[in-house]
């Protein structure tokens, strides 16, 4: 499977999301600078860690669980030490959803939402990914709006093409097989 495939790879999924309508003119999510960070460090080793996890699942479930829960445990006195600045992930949103159901692959974002946007339109967004709590930044561009029937509280579906960075997207194709290799084990045991 190429680089390019693996962009397209989709599942359905549960996270934490916040968005925002983007600065007029802003073009890249990916800083200027070109420095790596401590946190992007910490993200590129997570990556790794992922795939090796994947990896395990298909020999020794319980040994991945294990390393999971390890892994989660580590993430969580990270996040609460300090030792990582939030990097400016907690800045103010405009909208935000905890605990929601989206259509997520590493080239775009769908889901249910109660404000009208306009095709075209683009997006600010912090996704954050769970049940690791891994967070990131994604500058999206609405290619759909589409109106659900019946309407309810969230009348509309947007469907956004994301651009993030390159170990963001890892990241994010890392947790997607992840996800997909844990659904494949779960209908085997069942």
């Amino acid at each position: 499977m190429t680089n390019e495939q693996r962009r397209f790879f989709r599942i359905e999924d549960c996270i934490d999301l916040s968005w925002r309508i983007a600065e007029p003119g802003k073009s890249s999510i990916v800083p200027s600078n070109g420095e790596v960070t401590d946190e992007q460090k910490l993200q590129a080793i997570d990556g790794e860690f992922n795939a090796l996890e994947s990896a395990i699942w298909r020999d020794d479930p319980k040994l991945a669980k294990a390393l999971e829960l390890l892994n989660r445990k580590i993430d969580l006195i990270i996040s609460n030490s300090g030792l990582i600045e939030d990097a400016g992930l907690s800045e103010n949103y405009e909208f935000s959803s905890e605990d929601l159901i989206v259509s997520l692959s590493a080239s775009g974002i769908a889901f249910d939402c109660a404000q009208k946007f306009n095709v075209g339109d683009r997006l600010d967004m912090l996704i954050t990914l769970k049940p690791e709590q891994s967070r990131f930044k994604a500058l999206g561009k609405i290619v759909e709006v589409a109106e659900n029937w019946p309407a309810g509280d969230f009348p509309y579906q947007l469907r956004i093409a994301m651009e993030i960075g390159v170990q963001d997207e890892e990241r994010l194709v890392q947790h997607i097989v992840h996800r997909q290799v844990q659904r494949i084990a779960k209908r085997r045991n069942n």
